[in-house]
């Protein structure tokens, strides 16, 4: 059975309301998100940039009450190639059975000042990212990246409809299309 700590750090079973799932590469580390994005959009800044070592980052901010983390053994312990179908031909090994796993796997970078990301210890996955405090508005917020979401490539829901830090963005990148441009972080 999975542990699953809600945002207050409280043990819940409860997985009510339940619109998004997700998980790390190993899925070590599960998550549930009982609530809509406030915002799905891609971020240009330095940190962004460094963090996923590509031009963005695709990520969504939604309520921190809304986050449920859940901790089990691993289901993989070795990348597994995608086949030609794009699906995966080998899960690789799984952790050993004595394997404990609570939520020490998740290890921090950065502190609550200057912002925090969240990622698994045993695959490296980014998993939450926590704005810096001077960003009131952003404080009662989560930010996920969008590929740790479950059928994240399908959902409108997650559609980006904002550009945040477009001061950073890649020149030769054209603007996209249908989204709000800002050039530090957006307001709300």
């Amino acid at each position: 059975m999975a542990t699953i700590i809600n945002s207050t750090g409280e043990q819940d079973q409860t997985e009510d309301n339940v619109l998004f799932t997700g998980s790390c590469f190993c899925r070590a580390v599960t998550f549930t998100l009982s609530e809509l994005p406030m915002k799905a959009y891609l971020c240009h800044c330095l940190n962004c940039r460094r963090s996923t070592g590509s031009s963005f980052a695709y990520n969504a901010a939604f309520p921190r009450s809304a986050l449920k983390l859940s901790f089990q053994k691993p289901a993989r312990t070795a990348f597994a190639s995608p086949t030609a179908t794009g699906s995966e031909d080998a899960r690789g090994d799984a952790a050993d059975d004595s394997t404990a796993i609570d939520e020490s796997v998740i290890s921090t970078f950065g502190v609550k000042a200057s912002g925090m990301r969240k990622f698994c210890s045993l695959c490296g996955t980014r998993l939450l990212i926590y704005v810096r405090e001077e960003v009131a508005v952003m404080q009662d917020k989560v930010i996920i990246p969008v590929g740790v979401i479950d059928g994240s490539e399908k959902d409108e829901r997650l559609r980006p409809t904002a550009e945040a830090f477009c001061e950073r963005r890649e020149e030769w990148m054209p603007d996209m299309r249908g989204t709000e441009a800002f050039d530090k972080m957006f307001t709300a």
